[in-house]
């Protein structure tokens, strides 16, 4: 019985060391083999890139600087078929209202053309063209991620352009020559190419090229029955912005991030159009002050500063540009340009909420340079006129500006901005102006232009 016992226990303890070595290397082997197919077998498919959500309807508006290509008039016996006119580059500003289908956006859109005249015959003389194209656009989004989408699409509309030469001497005489204002419309065509940055679903910020094209149409009328018939053929470089009423997903405001008790630096693009206030020199020794009207200008800059809590130091620079529009009430001249350099102290007022307003004054530099076409016939006193020579002239001055604006908190890094700024120099130095005589004499006046601008701003380290 003993031995029985003491048999049927040793086979117990066989029995628990045969499982104690074959479990773990089951086990192991099982790991093995698991590894094995892990390895070579078929791998899981890659992530599905960001889907993209289409988001019904939306409106646009988009500005920048435009290019009107020189116009050879389709002219009359009189001008031997070659009448060209030139352009400077002018600007644009319009909006659109569309709906979009998946990646497909169709929209109606409105935009107001300005170009300034350059020469007309080859003399650097003339006044402006104005217009509107209207018209129905199909665009095609190709996205490349949650946030890029390039894009292209064609358009359908019309135009119509008003002209406006003025009257201007004839280079070398002091002969006036008078032109008709006149208007005209026409089928027009535009295609469109750009790409857009998506934040959030119911913003996107756009960058663009559109050109536009009209069939034949009057471009200048010298008289009631010597009209002038050419293409308009424009070129637009834009900056805008999209905002979709219904965006999917539905997306609360980002709130403006919490002050922060640390400096941040920041970064700011920026441009627009700009007004420059009429300039009447101060007279001297019996001239009388020139005045200079302006047409709507543009500039562009840009800012890097620096933020603590609610306020922002910066260094700023600006590049202004202003084509003038009459000298002393005769469509002469050419234009003011330079730059802005200056250092802005500014205070954001946080409402709770994305839409953050702002103020802020500045101090610095202006350096503009003031370019007149050859000789101009103006009043030299209160009773005589003559032709007189206005030499081109680059004078510095100390400048201030006041700022006013709204930014959007897009994300914690980005603000996208909208703002008013004035800017201003007591007294700069227009031109020198000789008289037949010989007699010369310093011209200043004051400085002041008003800038209504868009913009972005990037905070690093958020």
């Amino acid at each position: 019985m003993d031995v029985d016992n003491k048999y049927i226990g040793m086979n117990e303890m066989k029995k628990c060391i045969a499982v104690a070595l074959v479990l773990p290397c089951s086990l192991m082997c099982h790991s093995l083999y698991a590894e094995e197919v892990h390895e070579h077998g078929p791998k899981a498919p890659p992530p599905l890139p960001p889907h993209f959500e289409p988001n019904g309807f939306y409106v646009t508006a988009s500005a920048g600087t435009s290019y009107l290509e020189p116009q050879r008039s389709i002219a009359d016996e009189f001008y031997n078929g070659v009448g060209i006119v030139t352009y400077d580059w002018g600007f644009n500003a319009g909006v659109s209202l569309g709906k979009q289908v998946g990646p497909w956006r169709f929209e109606v859109q409105m935009t107001y053309l300005y170009n300034d005249i350059d020469k007309v015959f080859d003399i650097k003389q003339g006044n402006y063209q104005e217009g509107v194209w209207y018209g129905f656009n199909v665009l095609r989004d190709f996205p490349l991620s949650k946030h890029w989408i390039p894009y292209a699409g064609f358009g359908l509309g019309g135009i119509t352009m008003n002209n406006n030469f003025g009257d201007y001497s004839l280079k070398g005489t002091n002969d006036i020559e008078h032109n008709e204002p006149g208007s005209d419309s026409a089928f027009a065509y535009q295609a469109t190419v750009g790409i857009a940055y998506q934040p959030i679903p119911e913003m996107r910020l756009l960058a663009e090229v559109r050109h536009i094209g009209s069939t034949q149409m009057t471009n200048w009328t010298r008289t009631s029955s010597d009209n002038l018939e050419s293409y308009y053929e424009f070129t637009l470089f834009n900056l805008g912005m999209t905002y979709y009423f219904d965006g999917i997903p539905k997306h609360k405001p980002t709130p403006p991030p919490p002050p922060a008790n640390q400096a941040l630096f920041y970064m700011s693009l920026s441009g627009g159009a700009n007004y420059l206030h009429d300039q009447i020199s101060t007279p001297k020794d019996g001239v009388v002050g020139v005045k200079t009207t302006f047409d709507m200008g543009y500039n562009v800059g840009a800012s890097l500063g620096v933020k603590y809590n609610n306020w922002r130091t910066e260094l700023q620079f600006t590049y202004l540009s202003d084509e003038m529009d009459r000298v002393d009430d005769i469509t002469q001249g050419d234009k003011v340009s330079g730059n802005w350099y200056g250092v802005n102290l500014l205070h954001d007022f946080p409402t709770g909420s994305a839409w953050i307003p702002y103020g802020g004054l500045g101090v610095g530099v202006i350096d503009m340079e003031t370019r007149y076409n050859d000789s101009i016939y103006l009043m030299t006193s209160a009773s005589t006129s003559e032709m007189v020579t206005m030499s081109n002239e680059t004078d510095t001055a100390v400048a201030y500006q006041g700022i006013v604006g709204v930014g959007f908190q897009a994300s914690e890094s980005m603000r996208i901005f909208a703002e008013y700024r004035h800017l201003r120099a007591p007294e700069m130095k227009s031109s020198m102006l000789t008289t037949t005589e010989g007699y010369e004499y310093d011209l200043k006046t004051a400085y002041q232009n008003n800038l209504f601008n868009i913009g972005m701003s990037y905070t690093f380290g958020m």
